[in-house]
């Protein structure tokens, strides 16, 4: 469900070149999208024809135990995103002499250089904030003073994007908090009364409408940059649409268009209005939305909305161990785009999109802390990816042609067929995209293999 391009929404890159450490530290509260307390935050650097800020990682500072994890995790997702060569900032706790800390900056120096990336440089700061102090481990007499992230070289690329740095993680949560338990009570009920009457099989009239209704939505929300307010009726409806996969899956490729702000602001809403499970649905498409353009600290809040309404839920499941393991959002997007393009004959996706330029580098730094339980021992970090080499605000991503189910909701044949079988197995495009983000999460299939 490909909406139309807007060239408005769509962002061109903004190159910010960090000329020196304070500059970077007081950038990492834009990069990770809120200002993190007790946490190493590693900067990793890709070589092209120069050193390029590649992918930010953050993670909780952990206990001596659960040292070597972390730091073997953080390489797997250095690793991941081609790393030559990497800066460590460790924040929190008190200023010593050496820096806190420092076995942790040890080991993670030791994995890493004999993985053949470089740590050029590690320091220690209390917190990111202005006039704080920052401390370097292996010279006593190299520091410096954080000037205000507020006025940073990244804040204010990040401004300029539309993107919001929050205050605090608590505070970039809080924006998916559930509304009012009345409120949640109430839409259930309504829910409830449209399961007893909804009609089976799903029918060619029901998809149709279903698509038409999520079009106008998106419309609707891409007329004004507030979020969209919703009728408890149109909640319902909503709901009860993404319950249908054929609707689900093509939602999922407007983050590949120009209206995935839009489409955001919509996901938004749907997540705090809708009673669990119902709103695992718009938060697995806010969290592949959000991942997609690099903001992995959204991503990882709404997939534990997600996962927490849902557990069953297998792609926000599949997506949590994606970024996790750190695959880079690009390479997510590449296979989104080739399984919503391919031009299979028995995939009942229309085609006809339009050859998408190359994917625009991510936004911003993704979270470190663990997006979701899970059997085994608690990753120490949730690595994913983020801004290059200089970072890219917003949403830069070529925009798409119409295509699919969504360009065709308008009035008119829906041109493929809804059965009692389609309604339990997804489109075959996205069936191969699932496939693919499964085998890519085992590592079982390399990056360059999107078929």
């Amino acid at each position: 469900m490909t909406p139309t391009p807007s060239p408005s929404t769509t962002s061109p890159h903004t190159h910010v070149r960090l000329s020196d450490l304070s500059e970077l530290i007081a950038g990492i509260p834009g990069l990770i999208g809120y200002p993190p307390t007790e946490s190493v935050v590693v900067f990793t650097f890709r070589s092209t024809h120069d050193l390029w800020l590649s992918t930010t990682l953050r993670g909780d500072l952990p206990t001596p135990d659960m040292v070597p994890l972390a730091v073997d995790q953080m390489l797997a997702a250095a690793t991941q995103n081609s790393a030559v060569a990497a800066i460590a900032v460790v924040i929190g706790g008190d200023l010593t002499d050496p820096p806190s800390h420092r076995p942790m900056v040890a080991a993670l120096r030791a994995v890493f250089e004999a993985a053949g990336i470089a740590l050029v440089h590690a320091s220690w700061v209390r917190e990111v904030a202005d006039g704080e102090q920052w401390r370097c481990y292996e010279d006593p007499l190299c520091g410096g003073t954080v000037p205000d992230p507020r006025s940073s070289t990244v804040a204010a690329a990040i401004t300029l994007s539309g993107a919001v740095t929050f205050p605090s993680k608590a505070a970039m949560a809080r924006q998916l908090a559930a509304d009012d338990p009345k409120a949640l009570a109430r839409r259930e009920k309504l829910l409830d009364e449209h399961m007893e009457k909804a009609a089976a099989p799903y029918t060619r009239e029901a998809l149709a409408r279903d698509l038409r209704t999520v079009r106008a939505e998106i419309t609707k929300a891409a007329s004004s940059r507030n979020l969209p307010t919703l009728t408890d009726k149109r909640l319902v409806r909503m709901a009860m649409a993404l319950s249908q996969p054929e609707v689900r899956d093509e939602c999922l490729t407007v983050a590949l268009s120009a209206e995935a702000d839009a489409a955001e602001r919509l996901w938004t809403v749907l997540t705090r209005s809708l009673p669990a499970p119902e709103r695992a649905e718009p938060a697995y498409l806010l969290a592949m939305s959000s991942y997609l353009r690099g903001d992995g600290a959204l991503a990882a809040a709404a997939l534990r909305t997600a996962l927490d309404a849902n557990q069953a839920h297998a792609m926000a499941a599949l997506l949590d161990k994606l970024a996790a393991h750190g695959v880079p959002p690009e390479d997510i997007r590449e296979m989104l785009t080739t399984a919503v393009t391919a031009a299979d004959p028995a995939t009942p996706l229309e085609p006809g999109v339009a050859t998408q330029a190359p994917a625009a580098e991510p936004a911003r730094a993704e979270p470190a802390s663990p997006m979701h339980p899970s059997p085994g021992p608690v990753p120490a970090f949730s690595p994913p990816s983020v801004p290059s080499s200089t970072t890219t605000p917003h949403p830069g991503a070529s925009p798409v042609a119409p295509h699919g189910l969504l360009a065709a909701a308008a009035p008119g044949p829906v041109k493929h067929p809804a059965t009692a079988e389609r309604r339990q197995h997804p489109t075959n495009a996205l069936k191969k995209l699932k496939a693919f983000l499964a085998d890519r999460a085992a590592g079982t299939r390399p990056p360059s293999d999107p078929g």
